[in-house]
């Protein structure tokens, strides 16, 4: 069956919107052990046109809900400019990428307009390297390069399962907030979003921190990572504070269609969430 190829519900106009959506179909450099992310944006969009518009659990439906797809933009520059341009219309951005390493550039415009703004990564890699292959803007150095503009204490990673015996030691040393995915089972949700006692947060999913049992289709797989109803639960929870969020390295050349729809599930799920309050 054809589907459109926007975001199923984002049919407002730019102008008129609350909530912009754009895929950025960058391919890192720096080659992570599967290739193909440039092609989850399409993915992503096409896997949306699952669901029902109304959310059963807070009563929220998305038909209700301005969202705009602005389409695909393939270079950083123009990614940057048009969160700029969204952040001065005060609306929120939705970016699907892609590589991880596409989140800095986003965090950055977003940091001038909300300075003391907090951000949540859940990722299964530590991504804390300064350097990966010589290319300091690689995926496996975008932790590193958010806690650069906003300041290592506001940052709290959640998800972590993987890296390198330098970069635990350096992240560790720099005061880095971390957490395994048994830290969220035995500590409570809540208990860690204290750490981003912000009134503003950014959020960004790199899909790998799901387990790959529920998402088998991403750059990079882990396993023993968090349930996709532990990556709920925290977006329930934080997504009245959230002002913009993205979906990372969602591989659709290695996915059985498992991983897309469950990233065009949480993108709905922070939409509804974020806008009943």
């Amino acid at each position: 069956m054809k589907f459109p190829s926007f975001f199923a519900d984002a049919e407002e106009s730019f102008g008129d919107a609350e909530y912009i959506i754009v895929g950025a179909p960058y391919e890192d450099a720096s080659p992570s052990f599967r290739e193909g992310t440039q092609s989850a944006p399409d993915a992503i969009r096409e896997a949306s046109w699952n669901f029902e518009t109304y959310n059963l659990f807070n009563h929220m439906d998305l038909q209700d809900i301005k969202v705009h797809d602005f389409g695909n933009i393939d270079d950083l520059e123009s990614l940057r400019k048009l969160v700029k341009r969204a952040l001065e219309n005060k609306k929120k951005i939705i970016t699907i990428g892609g590589s991880h390493s596409i989140t800095p550039h986003v965090v950055l415009p977003i940091s001038i307009s909300y300075p003391h703004m907090g951000v949540l990564v859940m990722d299964a890699h530590l991504d804390y390297r300064d350097t990966y292959q010589g290319n300091p803007a690689s995926h496996a150095c975008a932790i590193r390069r958010i806690s650069e503009i906003v300041g290592i204490d506001h940052v709290a990673v959640i998800g972590i399962r993987s890296g390198c015996k330098e970069e635990k030691i350096k992240s560790e040393a720099d005061g880095l907030s971390y957490y395994t995915p048994c830290d969220v089972t035995r500590l409570s949700i809540k208990r860690i979003l204290k750490k981003l006692d912000f009134d503003h947060v950014y959020l960004s999913i790199d899909m790998d921190a799901v387990d790959p049992s529920y998402a088998p289709g991403v750059s990079t797989p882990e396993p023993f990572g968090l349930c996709a109803t532990d990556v709920l639960q925290i977006i329930r929870k934080i997504a009245p504070r959230v002002i913009g969020m993205d979906i990372m390295e969602v591989c659709p050349s290695y996915d059985t269609g498992n991983t897309a729809i469950l990233a065009a599930k949480f993108i709905r799920e922070y939409i509804t969430w974020n806008n009943k309050n």
